[in-house]
C-alpha cells in the first residue's frame, strides 16, 4: 500500500513549483508588499504577467535571431 501512494506521488507534475522558483530566483520576489487576500491576489497576478511577458519577450529575441542568421 505505502509503495503505491509512492507511485502516484512521483506521476504529479511539479510545473508549478518551477514557476515560483522562477519567480523567486529572476524577479526576486520573496514577500508581499500588500496585505489581504484579495491584495495578494492582484499582486500574484502583476507578478505572473510579468513572468510572461519576459516568457514572450525571449521567445521574441530568439526568433528573431534565427531569422537574422
Amino acid at each position: 500500500m505505502l509503495i503505491l501512494a509512492v507511485a502516484e506521488t512521483v506521476t504529479i507534475p511539479s510545473e508549478p513549483e518551477s514557476v515560483f522558483g522562477q519567480i523567486k530566483n529572476n524577479q526576486g520576489f520573496r514577500r508581499f508588499l500588500l496585505r489581504g487576500l484579495q491584495k495578494a491576489s492582484l499582486e500574484v497576478g502583476w507578478l505572473s504577467l510579468a513572468l510572461n511577458l519576459f516568457k514572450k519577450v525571449a521567445v521574441d529575441r530568439k526568433i528573431e535571431m534565427t531569422v537574422q542568421d
